[in-house]
């Protein structure tokens, strides 16, 4: 999962900066230009160990630099899960939590190039940083179906599958960690009013402990990842 991932985001990445440096030069745009703005964005994405979503507020500061906050809910999945056939559906043996990752981070929005021609393409480095909370919440699984219900070990070796997700709930562990993340940005709307673009780039989350994903001493606290964003939003006038 994690190699083909990163083969995915790797040749779309390529195929977008050729693109963006081919449509360079196109029809001029007379289209009142919005300056000094404001940006309230929304993203979806992959990442290379699973998804994740989030909201971007961009405040302008100085001609073409903006400060960036932003907020981000995540997946963490182990490289090595490999999701199997079970009488309750599909699950992954071994594991033992599921890890979503909540994000606050502050940064930097600085574009490169503008869009100076209608249909071209403004490119932008964005960085950030700040802290990560991980979220383990326990998986459970059907031992004798539909009676007995226990955590993953090696001597009851799953025999029915995954239990309900409600299962677990009750026993979530926080761990607190630092995140840093930079992309290009390929920001390609049509009007100067509303923003729609991609994003590629790397992020690292560090944690304070392991992060417990599978029943194995492969576990780690530190992830880094390649990632996708597709981010739409409003252009906000000052």
């Amino acid at each position: 999962m994690y190699f083909l991932c990163s083969r995915i985001i790797q040749s779309v990445a390529t195929v977008c900066i050729i693109t963006a440096f081919s449509f360079a030069q196109g029809e001029i745009d007379y289209e009142k230009k919005v300056l000094y703005r404001n940006e309230l964005t929304g993203s979806f994405g992959i990442h290379t160990n699973g998804i994740g979503i989030g909201m971007r507020y961009a405040d302008h500061v100085y001609r073409l630099k903006k400060t960036v906050y932003e907020a981000q809910l995540m997946t963490i999945h182990h490289p090595k899960e490999i999701k199997l056939s079970s009488p309750t559906g599909r699950m992954v043996y071994g594991k033992l939590n599921n890890i979503y990752a909540f994000s606050l981070s502050l940064g930097n929005h600085n574009e490169k190039y503008s869009k100076l021609d209608k249909g071209s393409v403004a490119i932008s480095f964005v960085y950030d940083a700040g802290l990560s909370l991980a979220i383990e919440k326990p998986v459970y699984y059907y031992i004798k179906y539909p009676a007995v219900i226990e955590r993953f070990n090696t001597s009851n070796h799953t025999k029915y599958g995954k239990a309900p997700f409600v299962y677990g709930l009750n026993e979530l562990q926080y761990i607190p960690g630092i995140l840093a993340k930079s992309c290009l940005q390929f920001e390609f709307s049509k009007t100067d009013s509303y923003v729609r673009s991609l994003e590629f780039g790397m992020q690292i989350h560090a944690y304070m402990r392991k992060l417990q994903i599978m029943y194995s001493d492969e576990n780690t606290w530190v992830y880094p990842m390649l990632f996708i964003n597709y981010r739409l939003g409003k252009v906000l006038k000052q």
